[in-house]
């Protein structure tokens, strides 16, 4: 479980392998959360409640699970939307060679284990 916690005006990490981070409730650290977010591939952080509270455990008052939101950056869009708006597209514009071409190439993607 990886698991979040404001302490002494910090923001303190713990993944699920062991590994510590700590990180300032400011723009530089939360891109340092977001660098730690991606390392380690996280979908998900338990908090504990200090991270409701950061005045009481010494950081500014603030929404920190909003900043922490931020390191998680924008939801990306499917890769199946992308490619089916494509698909449509092209094929729209009459470029039915095209379309075939890069759907045989998609499909190789998905063969290998890509989402597509």
């Amino acid at each position: 479980m990886n698991f979040a916690a404001i302490d002494n005006g910090f923001f303190r990490l713990e993944t699920d392998n062991g590994t510590k981070y700590t990180f300032p409730l400011t723009d530089e650290g939360n891109a340092g959360l977001a660098e730690a977010i991606q390392e380690h591939n996280l979908d998900d952080i338990t908090c504990s409640s200090s991270v409701d509270f950061p005045d009481e455990y010494g950081a500014p008052d603030m929404d920190v699970r909003a900043w922490i939101d931020k390191a998680f950056g924008p939801a990306p869009v499917s890769l199946s939307y992308k490619v089916l708006t494509d698909v449509l597209a092209n094929l729209k514009a009459g470029k039915v060679d095209e379309t075939i071409e890069r759907m045989e190439g998609w499909k190789k993607l998905v063969e290998k284990g890509v989402e597509a």
